[in-house]
């Protein structure tokens, strides 16, 4: 497709709920919800009011009715959530501010070894980042019980947008993994207008930079 209408100027119309790939290869877009058209025209305008629309309604969502976890192999996520340094619980995080996740479990056998993993994907499930424990967490057993797990982020690097966490989590030397979920917190990262005009349209990872003038 991208050679039909990038290369060989064909017109092409594609529909599609992949929309980065909409981004990526069209010069005009329609938004249809429902049977009815929300939007037409340029490509990131459109894309971007779609990104807005999707992320707010999951935003939304996850205020009502929150998120519920299950017991797996003796695992049991009580809890996960976003607090700031001074432990405050949030749902909106600004532009690369600290925050810290907080991983509440009850584990019914013991642990030997466990690792943590913390990732972040947006609304569409397109992975960002992940980090494990697995340098800074290092107990050779977690006796049953309930616990308490701690990921400081020392600055949040996303554009404005809502995203979601997903954590996975494993023991043993040769690590077996005991629990695995997606999307089991959406929050909501804010920020000014100068980083809003590049949310989403022009990446999604804000760069630790500055430019200069030298002459």
């Amino acid at each position: 497709m991208e050679d039909l209408i990038l290369k060989q100027k064909k017109t092409v119309l594609l529909v599609s709920h992949n929309i980065r790939q909409v981004q990526r290869i069209c010069t005009r877009v329609l938004l249809f919800e429902d049977g009815r058209l929300l939007a037409d025209g340029p490509t990131q305008e459109v894309c971007q009011t779609f990104f807005e629309k999707s992320d707010q309604e999951i935003y939304d969502r996850e205020a009502a009715h929150g998120g519920g976890f299950q017991i797996v192999n003796g695992f049991e996520l009580l809890s996960l959530s976003m607090h700031s340094p001074d432990g405050r619980r949030l749902t909106r995080v600004r532009v690369n501010e600290p925050v810290n996740i907080r991983i509440h479990y009850r584990n019914t056998d013991a642990l030997d070894q466990p690792k943590f993993g913390i990732g972040v994907h947006t609304s569409d499930f397109l992975y960002l980042t992940t980090y494990d424990s697995r340098h800074e967490i290092q107990m050779e057993t977690v006796e049953p019980g309930e616990h308490e797990a701690v990921c400081h982020i020392t600055r949040l690097p996303f554009t404005p947008g809502v995203y979601s966490l997903r954590l996975g989590v494993s023991s043993g030397g040769v690590e077996k993994t005991i629990f695995y979920g997606e999307n089991l917190l959406n929050f909501q990262v804010v920020g000014e207008e100068r980083f809003r005009n590049v949310a989403g349209s022009e990446g999604l990872i804000l760069l630790d930079a500055k430019w200069q003038q030298l002459a």
